[in-house]
């Protein structure tokens, strides 16, 4: 229902994006405008060009349309000299956001330098997955609070006494049931019937790498300290590799970045001499209070919140470079810290470790990073200089556009919704039938039968998994540009009634589908729109005010054109009309 416009937004869209103009760019290259004191090089104007929203392109990069393209980026260079001229640069909230901004990209950039070496994914590893996959393993565990308490269950299971007699004595897990009836002892001894890929990394090590009937090192879950000790296996069925490489890499991958990461945020503390201290962390522990998700009003709380007292808040919690924290400094952070972000009883205690670790670890991790030179590097260093260009962009227009804005008369509302009636339309939609399998034979093998005359629902029914009738395969109705169905809006759109595709591969699956019903296109009546209709001409008055001011400012700042290095300018996109070049887009599905 918005108006299909590029707005100011797109401005600040643009700077978030933008690399540094000269230096910095990926090559030292041609000149393509001149801005006042700034420089955009052609590297610069390509790169945007690439990456830029698609919405806020013209629809045709001819030469027209590269000048057009060219215009979004002068304004927003325009509006930097301007915001630098009046000072935002010395805006107090200005300078805190960019703090926090460079913080935040020094500690994601330190990060992905300190891992990226770390995520490759073996062939080898990548079978061992798929083979542990056609396992499942029943196994039992005892949990307790500490690896000393851990060490010493299995120092006597491995003297020969009973597990079950343990879990009994040592174990801990709930003894009675939600119903309020005791849980027997063999339930309570039980950890899973677990499936390789459902657990951490450390788990599924233990369990399915320790034969049968013999016990595992100890384990730490968020939980506690787990002994397992695997009872039986069953086979399970898997896919065929060639179906699951693809899904088993990504996991692998994904388990390969957590563990690099935390291991990169240890090694960051190990430098610092970092030690905490076990019993400190069970009696913070022991103290954090039920788990609630009822907000609160954080004026109202009472605090200090974690019940402490005065002796137990002297206690070292850690150590940093030889400095103690207490309980109490641990008590104060979560005092500060917003309820939605502090540490639940759930996550146990390797979960409240992790929390205190990276409550402390921020400041350490950024001095850290400032140390190895992230800063330094050019692509970060542009970055923070763009993102302080972007926030005074921000300043600019909040200050003397947003804040400016009127309020529409009645007579303004009517008429702007008047002249728009176009936009202001619910857009046709498709409900469709889907005939969906994981495997291309599958589903080939359904399209064969409805060919052949079979009824497309019934046969989607009996080949859907987990469905049952009509409404199962049926989906909800989508317009074409619904992101959630985007994948199959091409081949949808393309149908009549009752018409269905050929089979099609999507990122879930193959797929058929039968257009079964079309909903047309209707209006939106202005009563049931008329907070859009408001907000769409406050947009419209924002973007001719700028439009105003850009003309003054422009006589204040020469800008100059090379107009041959932007003829001269690649594009690379091929979703943008180019002339003389023949982009080639694919859509799922035949026709039928």
């Amino acid at each position: 229902m918005r108006l299909d416009r590029a707005s100011i937004l797109g401005l600040t869209v643009l700077a978030v994006a933008c690399s540094p103009k000269g230096k910095g760019g990926q090559k030292d290259d041609a000149v393509i405008v001149t801005v006042g004191s700034h420089n955009v090089t052609q590297s610069y104007y390509e790169d945007r060009l690439e990456k830029m929203d698609r919405s806020l392109l013209p629809d045709t990069l001819d030469l027209a349309g590269k000048r057009k393209f060219l215009d979004f980026i002068i304004n927003k260079e325009v509006m930097a000299l301007k915001a630098e001229e009046l000072g935002y640069a010395e805006d107090k909230d200005v300078k805190a956001t960019l703090t926090m901004l460079e913080e935040q990209l020094l500690q994601a950039k330190s990060v992905d330098l300190a891992i990226k070496d770390k995520l490759s994914v073996s062939d080898e590893e990548i079978q061992k997955f798929w083979t542990n996959m056609q396992r499942k393993v029943l196994a039992k565990h005892i949990v307790v609070a500490t690896r000393a308490d851990a060490e010493g269950v299995l120092k006597e299971l491995r003297a020969g006494a009973d597990f079950d007699s343990m879990v009994d004595v040592h174990s801990q897990v709930p003894r009675v049931g939600s119903d309020g009836n005791d849980i027997p002892l063999q339930q309570r001894a039980i950890f899973a019937d677990l499936e390789y890929g459902r657990a951490t990394p450390t788990v599924e090590a233990a369990v399915f790498d320790t034969p049968i009937g013999q016990l595992s090192n100890p384990v730490e879950t968020p939980y506690g300290w787990h002994i397992f000790m695997p009872i039986s296996e069953t086979a399970v069925k898997a896919m065929p590799l060639a179906d699951e490489r693809d899904r088993i890499q990504k996991q692998l991958t994904g388990r390969k970045r957590r563990e690099a990461t935390n291991e990169y945020y240890e090694s960051i503390l190990a430098k610092r001499h970092f030690k905490i201290e076990p019993e400190a962390m069970a009696i913070a522990y022991d103290k954090l209070p039920p788990d609630d998700e009822s907000p609160i009003d954080p004026a109202t709380e009472v605090k200090p919140i974690l019940d402490f007292t005065n002796p137990q808040r002297e206690i070292t919690l850690f150590e940093i470079d030889g400095k103690k924290y207490t309980i109490g400094d641990f008590s104060d952070m979560y005092d500060r810290t917003p309820k939605m972000d502090r540490p639940r009883k759930w996550v146990g205690a390797q979960g409240l470790y992790y929390w205190v670790r990276d409550s402390w670890l921020k400041p350490l991790q950024i001095e850290q990073a400032r140390i190895d030179g992230v800063d330094k590097i050019p692509e970060v260093a542009s970055e923070i200089k763009l993102r302080h260009e972007m926030l005074m962009v921000g300043a600019l227009h909040t200050y003397l556009i947003a804040q400016q804005v009127p309020e529409p008369t009645e007579e303004d509302v009517q008429k702007f919704y008047d002249e728009h009636q176009k936009v202001y339309v619910e857009k046709e939609k498709r409900v469709c039938n889907l005939i969906f399998h994981p495997r291309e034979r599958v589903v080939r093998r359904a399209y064969e039968e409805v060919t052949g005359g079979a009824d497309f629902a019934e046969t989607a029914i009996r080949y859907n998994d987990s469905a049952v009738g009509p409404g199962d395969v049926r989906t909800a109705a989508f317009a074409r540009d619904d992101e959630k169905h985007k994948e199959l809006a091409d081949s949808a759109f393309a149908k009549n009634l009752n018409a269905y595709s050929q089979p099609f591969k999507t990122s879930q699956g193959w797929i058929i589908l039968q257009v079964q019903q079309i909903i047309p296109e209707r209006p939106f009546a202005l009563e049931d729109i008329r907070e859009n209709v408001v907000q769409d001409w406050q947009n419209t008055w924002s973007e001719n005010r700028l439009n105003e001011l850009l003309v003054d400012w422009k006589k204040e700042y020469n800008v100059t054109v090379n107009d041959k290095v932007l003829a001269d300018a690649e594009i690379r996109r091929t979703d943008v009309v180019v002339p003389g070049r023949a982009d080639v887009k694919t859509t799922p599905g035949g026709t039928n």
